[in-house]
């Protein structure tokens, strides 16, 4: 009886030492929006007079502060188009499960892109009057302790802005 029992523990010992797999997060696959001409063509000038500059960062748990440094961050003028994006990805769930269509790539003719310096600090010159999304990633590697593995944290950082020459025009991008 002692050999059977002894039997089970090492067995759910050793039950209890496998990893156990873990599926990846399962994506949702979703349509974009048709192009909004309309909304677009409102938008009358691609450059303005405004200077808009922040910096985008996260804090860990221990304190730590962890930067945008070398990501891009991006301005993209609020649109329907570009609220499904901010909704889907980044709202929702940072990115994880949302597959969207084909990027419009009329997109780009809007979408300004810099890439923030090593203390994750970013600038934009020559930005028209308008309402923004502006949006990074902040990501770093920590270490979970099984086998040495390293498991990424952060995700993504963005705010709502309206820049005009009435406005201060420097924003913290952070949660």
């Amino acid at each position: 009886m002692s050999k059977i029992v002894l039997s089970i523990v090492c067995l759910l010992f050793v039950a209890g030492c496998t990893p156990v797999q873990r599926s990846h997060y399962q994506t949702t696959s979703m349509p974009r929006v048709d192009w909004p001409v309309d909304e677009y063509t409102k938008i009358a000038s691609r450059t303005g007079q405004n200077h808009v500059s922040g910096q985008c960062f996260l804090k860990t748990r221990g304190g730590d502060v962890k930067t945008c440094a070398g990501n891009k961050v991006m301005l993209n003028p609020i649109s329907s188009y570009s609220t499904q994006f901010v909704k889907a990805v980044i709202k929702q769930n940072y990115g994880v499960g949302v597959e969207l269509g084909l990027v419009d790539n009329r997109i780009y003719n809007y979408l300004v892109e810099v890439i923030a310096d090593g203390d994750g600090r970013f600038s934009f010159y020559n930005v028209p009057d308008g309402d923004y999304y502006i949006y990074s990633t902040v990501t770093w590697e920590a270490g979970t302790g099984y086998n040495g593995a390293n498991q990424l944290q952060g995700g993504w950082v963005f705010k709502e802005i309206l820049v005009d020459s009435k406005s201060r025009n420097e924003h913290i991008l952070t949660k």
